[in-house]
């Protein structure tokens, strides 16, 4: 919940701010279409990253489950930092058109 309440909302709220009244409910709705693409996809990829670890060694299946989750975390981390990098950048050039 904490990526949704960090990113969504936050994109949602920027999203709106430049549509006008009658296209914000049609924006809303292509927005939440985006977040469960977007979902489906992000586990898509997480398990593609497990499934690949447990095919490639020879080791146990539950090694090799933890080790392909380890590397499926650091690539969810560095999402999270490259996201949070984006919106620092969104908001600087935001702050940057406001004075």
């Amino acid at each position: 919940m904490l990526g949704h309440r960090m990113s969504f909302t936050n994109t949602l709220t920027e999203t709106l701010k430049w549509q006008p009244k009658e296209l914000q409910s049609d924006a809303t709705a292509i927005m939440k279409t985006g977040q469960q693409l977007a979902g489906s996809v992000g586990e898509t990829i997480l398990a593609s990253i497990i499934a690949s670890s447990q095919l490639l060694h020879n080791a146990s299946y539950s090694f090799l489950t933890a080790q392909g989750s380890y590397w499926a975390f650091i690539f969810c981390v560095s999402l999270a930092i490259i996201i949070l990098f984006s919106y620092w950048l969104l908001f600087m050039s935001e702050k940057k058109l406001q004075h």
